[in-house]
């Protein structure tokens, strides 16, 4: 998915995976700007990274 995206308009996107909602947070508060564009995480934890 990401692969077709960037072809298709000529831009590099800074993907991180990650494994379990701890890590995905543990990722946003070890971040800087820059360091990655876009973080997936369950419905479920989206009010929660919103207080972040």
């Amino acid at each position: 998915m990401i692969e077709p995206f960037e072809e298709a308009h000529g831009v590099t996107v800074n993907l991180r995976e990650y494994e379990g909602t701890g890590a995905a947070f543990a990722m946003l508060e070890q971040s800087r700007p820059g360091d990655w564009d876009v973080l997936v995480i369950d419905t479920i934890d989206v009010p929660r990274a919103g207080r972040r």
